[in-house]
C-alpha cells in the first residue's frame, strides 16, 4: 500500500515538472550566437517551446530565426532586436508585443529574383508600443530585381509595384527618359516585395534604392493596435542618375483594428537622386491592405506614397504614382482628412456626400466613376496633400473649390462643378474633362491650374476641354493658367469667362504644350533621325544639317485654334527634340485686361542634334481689350541648342475685340460677318518669330508665323491684315 502511494505521489510531481518545462518564461541572452534555435542563448537554458513566454531585451548578438516558432505564449520585443529570415519563417504567438525600442526585422534584400526573406506574424494579439517597429524598409527585391524594376542603364527608372515607377529625367519636363517599372501584386491581399531600381552608370549597383519589403500579419480573430510603426519603404537614389526602390507590402487581418496618431503603416517609394535635373526616376509607392471587422481608423496614419520626383507638375504622367491603400469599409472617410496617403480602395464604394471636406498632409487617390458631392467648402492644404478622382468622375461642390496649397486632380472623361474658386498657392488639374464654376475664379498666390485636352469636338471652332466661369477669371500676380493641347490629335481647351484679368509676372502658358515629337500636320516627314528639322505651323520649320525636308503649313490666320507641331525626331529619339506650342484660346464677352503673358511657342531642342517645335496659336474674342506696356503675346517657334538641328516655324495669334463668338464663327464658315479693321492700341509686344537654328534666313531657315489684331465695328466685308 505504501509503495502505491508513493507511486503516485512520484507521479503527479514528475507530471508537475513537464508542466512547467513545457510552459516557463525564456530571455534572450545570446551568450553564444545569434540562433534562436540554440538553447545557450536562452535563459533559462533551452530553445523556446509551444505556451512559452518568451522576451527579448537588447544583447550583444540579436537573435536570427531562421524557421518558424512553435505557438508560443506571448513574445514580448522588449529593447532588442528580431531578425526573420527565409520566406516561410512564421512567429506564432498568442499575444504579441513591441515595447519602445524593440523592433522586428528583416536581414537584407534579396540578390535575385527569389523571394528570399519576410515577416510573417501569426498571432492573436498584436500591439505595436509608441517607438516600437516592425521595418522592412529596403528588404525587398535588390537593385536589378523584382517584376517592376525600371528600365535604362545610366539614368534610369524608379522600381514600381502598387504605383508605377518614375521616368528618368533629361532636364526637360516635357520630355522623359527611360520609364519607371510596372505595377503588379493584389491590392486586397499584398504579399510581394517592392522591386529595386536598376543598375545605374553602366552596372553601378551601390547607387540605386532597394524595393520595399514584405509584412503579413494575421491576427483574424483578435486585435492589432498600433501605435509605433510598420514600415516597408523602398530605398532613396544614393547619386544623381539612380532611381529610388519602390515601396513593399504590409497586408494585415484581424478582428480589431485600433491605435492613434502616433501609429504608421507606411510603404513609401524612394526618392529620386537630388542634385540633378538629369536624374533618375522616384520609387513608386507600394501596397497596404487592413482587413478587418472594426476600427478606429483614420487615428492611425497611412502611406502608399511615391518618392520625390523631377516630374511633380501637371498631370504627372512620367512621375512615379502613389501606391494603393486597400480598406474594408469608408471609416477613413470624414470631413476632415489628415495624415493618409495612397490610392484608396474600398469594397462597393460609388458616392460620397460629406458636408464639406478638408485634407491636410494626406494625398487620396481613387479610382474611376466615383461620384463625390461636397455641400458646403472643398479644402486640400499642405505642399504634398491631393484629393485625385479618377477616370470618369464627377465633383459637385456647393461651395468654393480651395486647393490651398495642395492638388486638387480631376482625370479624363469626368465633370466639375462648382460655386466659385479659388487656386491659393496650390493647384487644380483639370485633364480631359470640362470644369464649370457658377460665380468667380481666382488663381493667386504663385497658384497653377492646368488644364489638358481630350480631341477636338466637331464645332465650326473644335475645342477639346471647356472650362467655363459664369463670372470673373483673375490671374494675380506669380500665377499661371497652363494650357495642354492634346499631342496626338491637337485638340485644345478653350476658357470663358465674362471678363479676364491677367496680372503682369502671371499668364496663360502653353510653351511646348501642343503636338507631341514627330507629331501634327507641320511635323518633319520620317527621315533619319539624326540633325532633325524643326516643326511647321503659319511658318515652315528650318532644316537641320542634314536637310531633312520640313512640314506643311497649316492653319487659320484669323481663328487659330490649330496647335504647333512637333519637331522631327533626331538620333536620341524624343528626349533631346521639341514639342510644339499649344493653344490659348479664350472668349470673353466682357473685358480682357492683360498686364502679363499669353505665351504658345513651341519649345526648344536641349541638344544640338535636336529642333525645335513650331509656335502654337493664341485665338482671343473679347468685348473689350485693356492692355498695359510690358504685356506679352508670343506664339514663337522654338530654337535648337547651338548645334547642327533645325529651328521651328513661327504661330499664329489672332485677337478679336468687339467681336462675339457667332460673329467670328460666321466669319470662319461663310466669310460674313462683323468687318475687322486693324486694332491699334495695344500696348504690349507680341511675337511669331521662327526659332533658329542651324540655318537661318530663306530657303532653309525656319518662317516665322502671323499676327492678327482686329477690331470689329459693324457689318460690312471682311479684310484682314498680316
Amino acid at each position: 500500500m505504501k509503495k502505491k502511494s508513493r507511486w503516485y505521489f512520484g507521479m503527479a510531481a514528475f507530471l508537475l515538472l513537464i508542466g512547467v518545462g513545457q510552459s516557463q518564461g525564456r530571455v534572450w541572452v545570446g551568450g553564444t550566437s545569434s540562433d534562436w534555435f540554440d538553447g545557450s542563448n536562452w535563459n533559462p537554458a533551452g530553445i523556446p517551446q509551444t505556451g512559452d513566454d518568451v522576451t527579448i531585451p537588447s544583447a550583444t548578438s540579436a537573435p536570427l530565426l531562421t524557421s518558424s516558432t512553435p505557438s508560443l505564449a506571448s513574445l514580448t520585443v522588449s529593447t532588442g532586436t528580431l531578425t526573420c529570415s527565409n520566406w516561410t519563417t512564421v512567429i506564432n504567438a498568442t499575444v504579441i508585443t513591441i515595447q519602445n525600442t524593440g523592433k522586428i526585422t528583416l536581414p537584407v534584400a534579396f540578390a535575385s529574383n527569389v523571394m528570399s526573406n519576410r515577416i510573417h506574424i501569426v498571432c492573436s494579439n498584436l500591439t505595436v508600443d509608441v517607438g516600437g517597429t516592425i521595418d522592412a524598409n529596403e528588404m525587398g527585391y535588390g537593385v536589378g530585381y523584382g517584376p517592376g524594376v525600371g528600365t535604362g542603364s545610366d539614368r534610369v527608372g524608379g522600381g514600381g509595384y502598387g504605383g508605377r515607377g518614375g521616368y528618368a529625367s533629361f532636364g526637360n519636363e516635357t520630355a522623359p527618359g527611360p520609364s519607371g517599372g510596372i505595377t503588379y501584386g493584389s491590392e486586397s491581399a499584398p504579399t510581394d516585395p517592392g522591386s529595386g531600381g536598376p543598375a545605374s552608370y553602366g552596372g553601378n549597383y551601390a547607387n540605386p534604392g532597394k524595393g520595399g519589403g514584405a509584412i503579413l500579419i494575421e491576427a483574424t480573430d483578435g486585435v492589432v493596435t498600433v501605435n509605433g510603426t510598420i514600415s516597408a519603404n523602398g530605398g532613396d537614389s544614393k547619386e544623381a542618375h539612380a532611381s529610388g526602390g519602390s515601396g513593399g507590402a504590409i497586408y494585415i487581418t484581424c478582428r480589431d483594428f485600433q491605435g492613434s496618431s502616433s501609429g504608421l503603416l507606411s510603404a513609401k517609394g524612394g526618392n529620386r537622386g537630388g542634385g540633378d535635373s538629369n536624374c533618375g526616376g522616384a520609387g513608386g509607392g507600394g501596397r497596404i491592405a487592413v482587413i478587418y471587422q472594426t476600427c478606429n481608423l483614420p487615428s492611425v496614419r497611412l502611406s502608399a506614397a511615391c518618392g520625390t520626383t523631377y516630374f511633380a507638375a501637371g498631370d504627372e504622367t512620367f512621375s512615379a504614382e502613389i501606391g494603393t491603400v486597400y480598406l474594408s469599409t469608408a471609416a477613413i472617410l470624414t470631413p476632415m482628412i489628415k495624415d493618409i496617403t495612397g490610392r484608396v480602395i474600398i469594397p462597393g464604394l460609388t458616392s460620397w456626400s460629406p458636408a464639406s471636406l478638408t485634407l491636410s498632409n494626406s494625398a487620396i487617390v481613387f479610382g474611376s466613376s466615383l461620384q463625390l458631392n461636397v455641400g458646403g467648402d472643398l479644402m486640400v492644404t499642405g505642399a504634398t496633400s491631393q484629393l485625385r478622382l479618377g477616370p470618369g468622375s464627377g465633383l459637385n461642390c456647393a461651395g468654393n473649390l480651395l486647393p490651398a496649397g495642395g492638388k486638387i486632380f480631376i482625370e479624363s472623361n469626368s465633370t466639375v462643378s462648382c460655386n466659385s474658386g479659388m487656386i491659393n498657392g496650390g493647384s487644380l488639374v483639370v485633364a480631359k474633362s470640362d470644369l464649370r464654376c457658377g460665380a468667380d475664379f481666382t488663381v493667386t498666390n504663385g497658384g497653377i491650374f492646368y488644364a489638358y485636352s481630350t480631341t477636338n469636338d466637331a464645332t465650326a471652332l473644335p475645342y477639346g476641354s471647356h472650362i467655363v466661369i459664369t463670372g470673373n477669371l483673375y490671374v494675380a500676380g506669380s500665377s499661371w493658367i497652363y494650357s495642354y493641347s492634346e499631342p496626338i490629335n491637337g485638340g485644345s481647351p478653350v476658357f470663358q469667362a465674362q471678363n479676364i484679368t491677367v496680372d503682369a509676372n502671371a499668364g496663360f502658358n502653353a510653351v511646348g504644350r501642343g503636338y507631341g515629337v514627330a507629331q501634327g500636320s507641320g511635323t518633319p516627314p520620317p527621315n533619319g533621325g539624326d540633325n532633325a528639322t524643326g516643326g511647321s505651323h503659319a511658318g515652315k520649320g528650318g532644316k537641320g544639317s542634314n536637310g531633312y525636308t520640313p512640314g506643311s503649313t497649316y492653319g487659320s490666320s484669323n481663328a487659330p485654334v490649330t496647335a504647333g507641331s512637333g519637331s522631327g525626331n533626331c538620333y536620341a529619339g524624343i528626349y533631346y527634340t521639341g514639342k510644339g506650342g499649344g493653344v490659348i484660346r479664350l472668349e470673353v464677352p466682357g473685358r480682357l485686361t492683360l498686364a502679363g503673358t499669353l505665351d504658345a511657342s513651341g519649345a526648344p531642342a536641349i541638344d544640338g542634334h535636336g529642333a525645335g517645335g513650331a509656335g502654337g496659336s493664341i485665338f482671343v474674342i473679347a468685348g473689350s481689350f485693356n492692355s498695359t506696356v510690358g504685356s506679352v503675346l508670343n506664339a514663337k517657334g522654338g530654337g535648337n541648342a547651338g548645334g547642327n538641328g533645325g529651328g521651328g516655324g513661327g504661330g499664329r495669334i489672332a485677337i478679336w475685340v468687339g467681336a462675339s463668338r457667332d460673329s467670328v464663327t460666321r466669319y470662319v464658315t461663310t466669310g460674313f460677318g462683323s468687318r475687322p479693321e486693324i486694332f491699334d492700341k495695344f500696348l504690349g509686344s507680341t511675337s511669331v518669330t521662327n526659332g533658329l537654328g542651324y540655318y537661318n534666313g530663306p530657303p532653309n531657315g525656319a518662317e516665322p508665323g502671323t499676327v492678327q489684331l482686329l477690331w470689329s465695328p459693324g457689318q460690312g466685308t471682311v479684310f484682314s491684315v498680316r
